[in-house]
């Protein structure tokens, strides 16, 4: 019984290691990311909500600071459209990844970002930092795509 355990680890150990990324596959997908995160901050940039919508599959999760969890891209999209919309202009903004984590067709990434941005009001320009971590999960052959994704402010606002 115990060499037939040992027989049927070794399997799965060998299965798992024949499907492992290298280190170079995994290097190759963090830079396909790093890619489109770089496109996805100019059409942030440019207030493009139909382009924003791309990054996101369709049955994504979105955590927003202060929010309800948003379920699936449409309802993803109406938020940054209903933002833009009322008056919302980012002026920067830049997306800081701390680390990756490649399982599979799975990225995990964890990151600050700071963001300057004019008021709804249009009154004033502000600077906020942002934590965040970002789930990305491929949908075909290096198309990832954020299935979820929850954003908090560094600063506490109730001290």
């Amino acid at each position: 019984m115990r060499k037939f355990i040992l027989f049927i680890a070794g399997i799965i150990i060998g299965f798992a290691t024949l499907f492992a990324q290298t280190k170079d596959e995994k290097a190759i997908i963090v830079k396909t990311i790093l890619e489109k995160e770089k496109q996805f901050e100019v059409y942030l940039l440019q207030g493009l909500v139909d382009s924003i919508d791309n990054y996101f599959s369709p049955n994504c999760h979105f955590i927003p600071e202060y929010g309800e969890i948003i379920e699936g891209r449409d309802a993803v999209s109406e938020l940054f459209s209903s933002k833009f919309k009322s008056g919302l202009k980012i002026i920067d903004m830049k997306l800081n990844p701390v680390e990756h984590k490649v399982y599979g067709d799975i990225v995990l990434e964890v990151g600050t970002c700071i963001v300057k941005y004019i008021s709804q009001s249009g009154s004033e320009s502000m600077s906020k930092k942002y934590n965040y971590l970002l789930n990305w999960k491929a949908s075909k052959k290096d198309n990832y795509r954020i299935r979820a994704a929850t954003w908090n402010s560094v600063k506490d606002p109730c001290k």
